[in-house]
């Protein structure tokens, strides 16, 4: 169990990080600049805080009121960083063991073998980190850190230098050892798959602050607060005129109903490009897209690989984006200027509202 409220002031620029979470794997999602690598280091030992307190395990690390700080050293976490940060004077099998130095670890060198092989660089323990990849590097690090056995893991972004297909794999396997060795890890990221994939819990951040925090099913599916739905995906986004009746109005006039009851205090109405349905002509609507269903027009069209971004327009100029996989956009033909009809699903709409420390970030 994390239970986080410091507080830290870096020049003219202030952080407040305030949360609980009770899962294995908590992700820190927010920005660049947001204050995720400060929380990180403050957690760690490596910056001390103004105020506040930090408990782990019902442990206090740090309490400021009552003069606890408990040193970096005796904490007993491991802290992964962008970078490697590996020894470049000491070989693989060296800055494996490097961890192991004060910990009084009997037979170390199996110890060594053994995360070598779980890791898979067995056969790179004799080379210096000049020699090896980013990949394999970072390996190299996971090995150390999981070989001092840490109470708690914290994660700096370790993978969002290397190719996509090595960063998925060493997720894969950084998860998969999570799980089986159950080390609470603490990641922060900017990376929304990458959050969607690891975590349980999250916690967002944004200028500086925790502006909402929950399960990852609650948090990622239905944000409460404007700017965490706009750092999540939720490219559409409109301005509620008014709403009644699991129905909510639009300035342009349009209609959606809702799934789930429209929060009283929400102000705007979101959903991802993915979760807006383009409707086949040639086949009858399913039941569960009947409901707000649109005439659109193809305004542009861009290419993302493994899928299409495609920018609509609706007769009432209400503009949108949908994104469509890479085969039903050629099985569909589609080009600019088509005509076609929509459904955006009631249930992936959002109703959210600014948070109200973020007023200016609010963007429809």
């Amino acid at each position: 169990m994390l239970d986080v409220e410091v507080t830290k002031r870096l020049g003219h620029t202030y952080f407040d990080f305030a949360f609980s979470s009770p899962a294995l794997k908590t992700v820190v999602f927010g920005p660049s600049g947001c204050g995720k690598t400060t929380l990180l280091k403050l957690l760690a030992g490596l910056s001390a805080p103004d105020r506040g307190r930090f408990c782990f395990n019902a442990q206090t690390i740090i309490d400021m009121d009552h003069g606890v700080a408990v040193p970096a050293h005796q904490r007993n976490f491991g802290y992964l960083p962008q970078k490697s940060c590996l020894f470049p004077h000491m070989n693989v099998a060296q800055n494996i063991h490097y961890g192991l130095r004060y910990k009084r670890v009997k037979q170390a060198q199996e110890v060594v073998q053994i995360w070598a092989e779980r890791l898979g660089i067995t056969e790179l323990l004799q080379r210096y980190p000049a020699q090896l990849s980013g990949g394999q590097q970072q390996r190299v690090a996971l090995a150390r850190v999981f070989a001092s056995r840490p109470k708690l893991l914290l994660l700096d972004e370790p993978f969002c230098a290397l190719d996509v297909s090595v960063r998925e794999e060493l997720r894969d396997l950084l998860i998969a050892l999570i799980d089986e060795h159950h080390i609470p890890t603490l990641l922060v990221t900017h990376d929304r798959e990458e959050a969607f994939v690891f975590g349980e819990h999250m916690v967002v951040l944004q200028a500086g602050e925790v502006i909402e925090a929950g399960t990852l099913e609650d948090v990622f599916h239905a944000p409460r607060y404007l700017e965490t739905a706009r750092m999540l995906g939720f490219d559409n986004r409109w301005e509620v005129i008014e709403h009644h009746m699991g129905e909510v109005i639009l300035d342009s006039g349009w209609r959606l109903k809702c799934a789930v009851a429209f929060p009283p205090a929400a102000t705007h109405i979101c959903i991802r490009p993915e979760d807006v349905m383009i409707l086949r002509p040639d086949r009858p609507i399913r039941r569960g897209l009947q409901d707000n269903v649109f005439a659109v027009t193809i305004a542009r069209i861009h290419p993302r690989g493994r899928h299409y971004k495609l920018t609509v327009v609706g007769a009432e100029q209400e503009g949108l984006s949908i994104n469509i996989p890479a085969h039903a956009f050629k099985i569909m033909n589609l080009h600019q200027g088509q005509h076609i009809n929509i459904s955006l699903k009631k249930q992936a709409l959002v109703g959210c509202s600014p948070h109200p420390n973020l007023i200016h970030e609010v963007h429809k």
